[in-house]
């Protein structure tokens, strides 16, 4: 899936639905239906596989992945999520002010990085150039990673010849991806390895912390269970691996 994402095979839909089983899933197997943030819907795929192994009993996951203010308003509207992964700490808060959920707990911090996909260059470079450059950033208005690309773009005092404006930051991604955009402000998670290598990772300094969290929603012992698993050691070796901070 991380690899479909990676490339032009795919039209990034405003919310995508991932269906996750087990070999061992049938019509009696517990059901699991999880809203996760566009940019941790790579990691998201690797620890609901780790979780459905290690789990005791057959269980089936459903994962809808959209910008974090897309999906906190599709909740605040009655959607059945078990469980909410924002890319921030303002959503799951604001949803738990308004009486909906029972507990949060951070799952990871995020980190912010210009990406570029022909180009090795350095941000001095970027902004000396930037007035012939295209560059895609996730909507601030939805989603915490286009908020702090603004703060980034704030700092630098970049002015590109274009701003491109993604439903999400994978959709940002896309976009560089695809060759639409010359560069974006995307999350260094949604990267492979060696394009990670490649990217510039912005000073934490210039954008406030994007601080995930994520909400339990239901009292269902199966998204208590998965709401635990996320302090494990297992859950949180993938997260690092995958590019964010820890909490």
């Amino acid at each position: 899936m991380r690899q479909f994402f990676k490339h032009g095979y795919f039209v990034l839909l405003l919310v995508s639905v991932l269906v996750i089983k087990t070999a061992r899933a049938d019509n009696s197997s517990a059901q699991l239906t999880i809203a996760c943030s566009a940019n941790f819907s790579a990691t998201m795929e690797q620890l609901t596989a780790l979780f459905i192994a290690a789990y005791d009993q057959p269980i089936a996951i459903k994962v809808s992945t959209a910008s974090s203010g897309t999906l906190a308003t599709q909740i605040m509207h009655g959607a059945p999520f078990d469980l909410f992964f924002s890319a921030d700490k303002a959503y799951p808060a604001r949803l738990n002010k308004q009486g909906i959920g029972i507990e949060t707990a951070q799952y990871a911090a995020g980190v912010l990085v210009l990406y570029a996909n022909k180009q090795n260059v350095t941000l001095e470079q970027l902004t000396s150039n930037a007035r012939n450059l295209t560059l895609a950033i996730a909507n601030p208005k939805y989603a915490p990673y286009g908020k702090a690309a603004i703060q980034a773009l704030e700092q630098l005092q970049f002015k590109p010849k274009r701003l491109i404006r993604g439903n999400s930051v994978l959709h940002a991604f896309q976009y560089v991806d695809s060759g639409h955009a010359d560069l974006g402000f995307v999350a260094k998670s949604v990267l492979w390895p060696q394009q990670q290598a490649k990217a510039i990772e912005i000073p934490q300094s210039w954008y406030e912390p994007i601080t995930q969290d994520v909400l339990l929603l239901s009292t269902s012992s199966h998204a208590r269970a998965f709401f635990e698993f996320m302090q494990s050691k297992p859950a949180h070796t993938l997260i690092q691996k995958m590019g964010y901070k820890l909490p």
